[in-house]
């Protein structure tokens, strides 16, 4: 029509504010004025949502991306209003909003104490490739450690960019959302395990791709599997469909690209003070872990997440009898495999029981589920 074309030749650019607070005619005036050219550019908080009473329709910007597939979005989750503590708070209260696109609000301001301990302790200690990744990106600091790792960046672009290709935002819910048994297991074979999924998951999950984006290369050294994704969706499977998803902290991270809400242990605020009273007893050191035992004798526990996986077996079992020299007697060794049956009770039967109760009884309440197994090792008296 005439009239039509009259006012798209006018308004070639549109910029549209408060998105989210758009109603039905609006909706329609604006992608008649877009018409083929597509120059349009919408700003909106889909969490900011407070006029439906008057007409507005969510759904406008919940599916700008499938009205113009085009598109390009870009998340303004830098806050320069508010302090750590109110987005904090605000990002647990948002996370229980249905039908929204996920985000995490963060800000550097009252982020200084990170940034200083940061500077003045941690930079020193790390690797070169470390203090380059920090110092090329304050965010990663700012926000704290939740986001700022390897893996969980890892994670994250799979929650991102891959879980887009497979399930809508709303079946990535109900995958989250509390079911029983059976339900679980239904939905997990009759709408999530689709086949464009299983794809993608085997090849994201593979040992080259793992290696680079999630690990380093040299934690698949000593690994004989090739087919490694394969375990990784044993595992996930079982963390899908035989568990309860609802509380699982780092299953919503792996499917969400954040926590949402449901934190694991270290970053619930009740925890908070006491950390903080305890960061001045951590010492940064750089070397193997035998090196560092021979600094001090009477080690009582050691927390040795997964570094037996980047030895190989003679260098595990020399590791393992220097940490003995240097242990006090009854000293609890707590450690992960992920890919490697690397054991102490293995290399010295001799001098240690596993405590299989307490290990089983850690990692069910840990849900870390990618991890193939958790040991809690007791050295005998």
């Amino acid at each position: 029509p005439p009239v039509l074309d009259y006012y798209r030749n006018r308004f070639q650019y549109i910029l549209v504010d408060e998105y989210q607070d758009t109603n039905a005619a609006q909706y329609e005036l604006v992608r008649l004025l877009a018409g083929d050219r597509h120059n349009l550019c919408v700003v909106g908080d889909d969490d900011q949502s407070i006029y439906g009473w008057r007409g507005a329709d969510l759904r406008n910007i919940l599916d700008f991306e499938k009205d113009f597939p085009e598109c390009v979005t870009v998340k303004l989750e830098q806050n320069y209003r508010s302090t750590g503590n109110i987005l904090e708070a605000a990002n647990q209260v948002i996370a229980h909003n249905r039908g929204r696109k996920e985000k995490a609000l963060w800000t550097e301001s009252e982020s200084g104490e990170r940034i200083a301990l940061y500077r003045g302790k941690v930079r020193a200690a790390l690797a070169p490739s470390a203090i380059a990744r920090y110092d090329a990106d304050a965010s990663l600091i700012a926000r704290g450690v939740v986001d700022a790792g390897k893996f969980e960046s890892y994670f994250r672009i799979f929650a991102n960019r891959i879980l887009p290709l497979t399930h809508t935002r709303a079946e990535r819910r109900e995958l989250l959302r509390a079911k029983g048994l059976e339900e679980r297991r239904a939905f997990f074979r009759g709408t999530w395990a689709n086949r464009r999924y299983r794809l993608l998951f085997k090849l994201f999950f593979n040992k080259w791709v793992m290696g680079r984006l999630g690990r380093d290369p040299e934690f698949f050294r000593y690994v004989k599997k090739t087919a490694i994704s394969g375990e990784i969706w044993k595992r996930a499977e079982r963390a899908m469909s035989e568990l309860p998803t609802e509380d699982n902290p780092y299953l919503r991270y792996v499917i969400l690209g954040t926590f949402d809400g449901v934190l694991p242990h270290y970053a619930r605020p009740e925890n908070f003070e006491l950390i903080r009273s305890r960061l001045d007893r951590i010492r940064f050191v750089q070397g193997a872990p035998a090196e560092l035992a021979r600094e001090k004798e009477g080690y009582s526990f050691f927390n040795l997440s997964d570094i037996f996986e980047y030895m190989g077996p003679d260098l595990f079992r020399a590791t393992v009898d220097e940490l003995l020299a240097r242990s006090a007697p009854g000293a609890v060794f707590a450690y992960y495999n992920m890919m490697l049956p690397r054991m102490l009770t293995d290399v010295r039967p001799d001098r240690f029981t596993r405590d299989a109760a307490r290990a089983d009884r850690l990692f069910a309440d840990n849900q870390a589920f990618f991890y193939g197994a958790y040991h809690v090792d007791i050295l005998h008296s």
